[in-house]
């Protein structure tokens, strides 16, 4: 015969542990759902715009299309290749 050791009795996990859980996977999910829901509002305002008139939807698509250039621009003058 062998003697066999309990192990320590733990709590057993409660309302707490769940709502801690909860709240570390809201923090870590924030930003990527605020951006699909911002990206979700401006698909939807472009094509209320569209609607309207297809002149205003012109707008935000073209301040989208220099925000790309903008971006671009930064990144070519922040990144360059090294030199040989």
């Amino acid at each position: 015969m062998y003697y066999e050791q309990k192990p320590p009795e733990e709590e057993p996990p409660g309302c707490l542990d769940v709502l801690v859980l909860t709240r570390a996977a809201f923090a870590v999910l924030l930003w990527p759902l605020l951006a699909l829901f911002a990206a979700m509002a401006g698909l939807i305002l472009v094509i209320y715009l569209f609607l309207v008139n297809p002149v205003l939807a012109l707008i935000p698509i073209a301040l989208l299309l220099l925000a790309a250039l903008a971006v671009a621009r930064w990144e070519r003058k922040r990144f360059t290749p090294p030199r040989r």
